[in-house]
């Protein structure tokens, strides 16, 4: 994995504790969650519309689609739009203590910023599909979707550290890191 890839991972793990290490110090104000929400939306919300973009560009030179026509690019900006009013629904949303309503910003990001590489490394041979600019469209809808949504999701954002209250949490962390080490 190159530096860029790696510092957009690091970028991710600082966001997961940056909340933590507030709630910890007692250290959360609104200004806080205001700054937090306009980092998440560059990382996780411009930088995947970029990745995506730069997807689109080879997929399209791949199929001998013109590049240069911007209609066939412009989807690529919906990820960061979702991301941004995702995160303003977030943030004027209360219920969502606990548990989300669709698709953390992050996650959604993460999951368009895994894509290189998986191209890169042709993991189960997706190249083929990568490459095929109507694959990406479908990918930005559905992401561009799920971030938008109303469905219901658990969150990692512990209550205390008994295992009895946190069970599911500890449970997905648990299948999360053996996910990253196999």
């Amino acid at each position: 994995m190159d530096d860029r890839r790696c510092l957009y991972f690091l970028a991710a793990v600082v966001d997961f504790l940056d909340g933590f290490v507030a709630r910890l110090f007692n250290a959360t104000s609104e200004m806080g969650a205001q700054l937090d929400s306009l980092a998440d939306a560059v990382t996780f919300g411009v930088a995947p519309g970029m990745i995506m973009y730069r997807l689109l560009q080879l997929a399209l030179t791949k199929n001998s689609m013109p590049v240069e026509n911007i209609w066939y690019l412009l989807p690529a900006i919906l990820l960061p739009c979702c991301a941004v009013w995702r995160l303003a629904k977030f943030n004027l949303d209360k219920e969502q203590i606990f548990y989300f309503k669709g698709v953390p910003t992050p996650a959604a990001g993460l999951a368009i910023a895994s894509l290189p590489f998986v191209l890169n490394n042709n993991t189960g041979n997706v190249e083929q599909w990568l490459h095929n600019p109507y694959v990406l469209y479908g990918i930005i809808a559905v992401v561009s979707f799920l971030m938008v949504s109303n469905i219901p999701l658990i969150s990692l954002k512990f209550k205390n550290f008994s295992v009895k209250s946190n069970t599911d949490k500890f449970i997905l962390l648990l299948i999360a890191i053996l996910s990253i080490i196999f």
